[in-house]
């Protein structure tokens, strides 16, 4: 093949072949512009530079939870270590009111009593406009089964002029928040108030003592032999016609699918690990308080718009609430003829 100067006849034709190209390329707007190109280049660094501010700000976010992480497990490891000491047995299984402890120290009290989708204080409104419903009146002894930090409390307290306001919680953590909001929010309350840290099914109050008893977000964490113990416990302590309402999770709702199928995905070691959402229904629940003694009254649908609060809005409570009602003195008598 001839050279010429040290290329090729081929070498020589590629590149006239290639000029022709781009010359053609540039007439018909085909080749980009210089600066187009440039355009291109500099917003794409633009947004590249923005990916990594934002990912550097989610980086500091992170860091900043680090330290509040850390002294939420330091202090979980702290309570274990309670326990340990107080059972002796580091092999022995945690107590309910143990992991109930536990997991309210790795999180916070108000959190540990779970968020919803309704406002933490629009639930404590939800809760008290059932009871009031239910007969709650101002002279009544009013007991609040479970009653976490307060957030039925700061809304029933006022509402009890005359009467007696007791609360009752497993968690001695629970309670001392509790009290602390009361006293905080209501200084000067209208009611006599009390508040019991309770372990077992037994009550300690005097036998027909109580107007109602109430347990919402109490009884789904509960196995139903349980809730058998606390239902019967509970009959002891109210009048003849008082009232005990409670919430629980029947299964055809949508939260207790939810929570059954949750459930369902761990072992059973690790299903009691930890305190728990029990799924239930409708019929079963009704069937244990009927063998306890109670009569029932009425369910609300958890997943029905059926709790009207003052300003008229509507709302679903999302658990499911049965009311029932004790015995009075003749209908007593006569099931005690009976058995």
């Amino acid at each position: 093949m001839p050279i010429f100067r040290g290329h090729s006849v081929l070498e020589i034709a590629r590149g006239i072949k290639a000029f022709l190209k781009l010359d053609v390329g540039l007439v018909r707007g085909e080749v980009p512009d210089p600066e187009q190109q440039m355009e291109v280049q500099q917003r794409k660094l633009r947004q590249a530079h923005d990916r990594i501010e934002k990912q550097s700000r989610e980086l500091e976010r992170v860091r900043g939870l680090l330290p509040e992480k850390d002294r939420q497990l330091e202090r979980m490891k702290k309570q274990l270590s309670r326990i340990e000491k107080r059972t002796g047995d580091k092999n022995q299984e945690l107590s309910y009111e143990a992991l109930y402890e536990a997991h309210i120290q790795a999180t916070s009290p108000d959190a540990a009593i779970g968020v919803g989708v309704l406002p933490f204080d629009t639930v404590g409104r939800l809760e008290l406009e059932v009871l009031k419903r239910e007969g709650l009146k101002l002279t009544d002894t009013f007991v609040d089964l479970g009653c976490g930090t307060g957030r039925l409390a700061v809304h029933a307290i006022p509402a009890l002029a005359g009467g007696h306001y007791v609360g009752i919680d497993i968690s001695q953590t629970m309670l001392d928040e509790a009290r602390k909001r009361i006293e905080e929010t209501i200084p000067d309350p209208p009611c006599r108030v009390s508040w019991i840290h309770q372990t077992t099914p037994v009550f300690a109050l005097e036998a027909d003592n109580v107007d109602m008893v109430c347990a919402f977000s109490v009884i789904n964490h509960m196995e139903h032999e349980d809730a058998f113990l606390y239902f019967k416990e509970a009959l002891r302590i109210v009048r003849p016609g008082g009232r005990f309402v409670f919430s629980c999770l029947p299964i055809h709702t949508k939260r207790a699918r939810n929570v059954f199928l949750r459930s369902a995905k761990v072992d059973l070691q690790t299903r009691y690990s930890k305190f728990r959402h029990v799924a239930t229904s409708k019929d079963f629940m009704t069937h244990i308080a009927r063998l306890a003694g109670w009569t029932p009254v009425r369910w609300y649908d958890g997943d029905e718009r059926n709790i009207q609060l003052d300003n008229g809005e509507l709302h679903q409570f999302n658990q499911s609430i049965l009311v029932l009602e004790a015995p009075r003195e003749d209908e007593a008598s006569v099931v005690g003829q009976t058995v």
